[in-house]
């Protein structure tokens, strides 16, 4: 999150250069966070590359360098491992494909996956319907703001045989809502609670969903049924000030936020 802000912060004022030569360890939610942030910013910097191997291809093959100029030649990596895309829509398309990349990479063959296309059918709505806030300015029926720009990424990693889902929005996150700035007033009435235990109400399914849709309403109580059964695994939802490994039960409050939400996944 440090990392995040002094980006923005430096972006304002100077050309960015990222320098990723000595980054060892690097992970797909890393990746796909930092380029929504950078199309976030509009930034248009230049970056280089790891001296780890391994850290180095992952970068390559997750498109990284479509967001970032290289002035040298890349070297070839074998694609496959990783796919990415985005949209401002619920696509069920996409969720399908992505679905089926991972599992015909991991496994041989393409193949259902209701646990992981439904988590991204989630996803992709709550951006849809929440991320973009609201403009205040405007009269009642004006305030929505045009839907948000989400990241979905499926990386396939054949040494551990699992298959990793990053979806990530910078839009105002869950805390930022106008749904939840209800919410926490209502929270505010009984003593105040801090955001995490007002995720871990909404994990639970003590915060309804506002959008009544007879289809809709699952969202992260869903999410959170689905990780408790294992039929997800290594769930983790960043959101504003909040970090939430929901699968190890741990909860913290961040000191910097992060702009937008972040949801992972495995398979």
């Amino acid at each position: 999150m440090q990392f995040f802000a002094n980006l923005e912060l430096y972006s304002r004022r100077y050309n960015i250069n990222l320098d990723l030569q000595k980054v060892e360890t690097l992970t797909t939610d890393a990746i796909a966070a930092l380029i929504a942030t950078i199309r976030r910013m509009d930034i248009n910097g230049r970056g280089n590359l790891p001296d780890n191997a391994d850290a180095q291809r992952m970068l390559i093959e997750s498109g990284f360098f479509d967001y970032v100029s290289f002035t040298q030649q890349l070297p070839e990596v074998k694609r496959g491992s990783i796919q990415q895309q985005k949209s401002k829509l619920v696509e069920p398309v996409v969720a399908k494909n992505l679905v089926h990349f991972g599992t015909k990479s991991i496994w041989g063959t393409s193949q259902k996956c209701t646990a992981a296309y439904s988590t991204l059918i989630e996803c992709m709505a709550n951006t849809r319907n929440h991320a973009s806030g609201r403009n205040d300015d405007k009269k009642w029926h004006e305030k929505r703001k045009p839907p948000e720009l989400w990241w979905a990424t499926v990386y396939a990693d054949a040494g551990r045989k699992k298959i990793c889902f990053t979806f990530v929005d910078t839009g105002v996150g869950i805390f930022r809502s106008v749904r939840i700035g209800v919410v926490r007033k209502i929270y505010d009435l009984f003593g105040g609670r801090e955001d995490t235990d007002i995720l871990r109400d909404m994990l639970l399914g003590k915060v309804p969903s506002s959008t009544k849709l007879s289809f809709r309403g699952k969202g992260l109580p869903y999410m959170n049924r689905l990780a408790m059964e294992k039929r997800i695994s290594s769930l983790v939802i960043v959101a504003n000030d909040v970090y939430a490994n929901v699968s190890s039960e741990t909860f913290e409050q961040l000191r910097i936020p992060f702009h937008g939400t972040l949801v992972y996944w495995e398979i």
